[in-house]
């Protein structure tokens, strides 16, 4: 850019971030990554807990239809389900259901699996980009035990304890979402 005394003016440094990041953000098929054995790997190929989250929740979701309710009379999502009383069962082991829950999902709505995964990628990316993949794995997981402690406690108060089965990541979907939320609470959704 000329100026009218006839010297070039030099874009400010935030300028220069900004056309740098533009010419990136244009051309995806040039972004790579450096796996350990030194090969170049296309930003979309390499793993993320976003993607490995997803992968675990639509995996478990495909096995529940395919089984359907060949586990004696029983389906997998049951079997996996959050259920009060059974917290106790398998000395203690019950306990385990606390996580298990949060990977199931019932196999007659397959719109409660879907949207729960929009809203994992969705949110989910920006939230690893902010505190790492190691971080989001432990808020979903965070997020879905605060979840199913409170689901717990509300059946308990309304009398509904040992009928409840709680099964889906809605809670640790939500947890993410708020997250996100918070670190960008003017991001345009």
């Amino acid at each position: 850019v000329v100026s009218r005394v006839g010297c070039a003016r030099r874009p400010s440094r935030l300028r220069a971030a900004r056309s740098r990041a533009l010419r990136v953000a244009s051309r995806p098929h040039d972004r790579t990554t450096m796996s350990r054995s030194g090969i170049r790997l296309p930003s979309w190929a390499t793993a993320s807990a976003v993607h490995a989250l997803i992968a675990i929740n639509v995996a478990l979701f495909a096995v529940t239809v395919i089984l359907g309710e060949n586990l004696g009379g029983r389906s997998l999502d049951l079997v996996l389900a959050l259920h009060g009383p059974g917290l106790l069962d398998g000395f203690g082991l019950g306990v385990l259901h606390l996580v298990s829950y949060q990977f199931v999902h019932s196999f007659t709505d397959p719109f409660h699996v879907l949207f729960n995964m929009l809203v994992l990628w969705d949110f989910g990316r920006g939230v690893e980009g902010e505190i790492g993949a190691r971080g989001l794995v432990h808020l979903y997981l965070a997020g879905g035990l605060l979840g199913g402690i409170v689901q717990l406690a509300i059946a308990a108060g309304g009398g509904h304890f040992d009928a409840m089965r709680l099964v889906g990541a809605s809670g640790a979907c939500y947890a993410v979402m708020v997250y996100c939320e918070m670190i960008a609470p003017r991001q345009l959704i």
